[in-house]
């Protein structure tokens, strides 16, 4: 079981994976974002954090690898600040007004929905198969 995992994210745009059995510091820091780190996720299976950020930038990076996608460029767009991975998904909001599903497999935009605020916080159903996205 990887329950002792959890990953963060900081203003600095760093993303950290922790160990709980090793307290002296991450075992990981991956440098993703120019603007801080505001949505944070790791996969069921352990294997893929994901994060988004204040400068527009939504990023991946498998455990198992040295090097991070890039899945939305920082600038590309209006910032972002929640996520939620889902099997093969990833959901992001944020100022735009709008969710954005990412297939992460293929690592492309699958998806928008538009949203009547922006999206400060996401939902998965139970299933995953509703997702309720908040406003401000």
């Amino acid at each position: 079981s990887d329950a002792h995992l959890c990953i963060s994210g900081s203003r600095d745009g760093t993303v950290c994976l922790w160990d709980s059995r090793a307290p002296h510091g991450p075992q990981r820091l991956w440098h993703l974002h120019r603007g801080g780190a505001s949505g944070v996720a790791m996969d069921a299976s352990a294997r893929l954090v994901a994060s988004c950020s204040t400068d527009g930038s939504v990023a991946i990076a498998p455990l198992a690898a040295a090097a991070a996608i890039t899945l939305r460029a920082c600038g590309a767009g209006p910032a972002q600040h929640c996520l939620q991975m889902a099997g093969d998904a990833l959901l992001t909001g944020g100022d735009e007004d709008m969710v954005f599903t990412w297939c992460l497999r293929e690592r492309w935009l699958k998806q928008t929905v538009r949203t009547s605020a922006p999206v400060r916080s996401m939902h998965l159903s139970a299933r995953q198969s509703e997702v309720r996205a908040d406003g401000i």
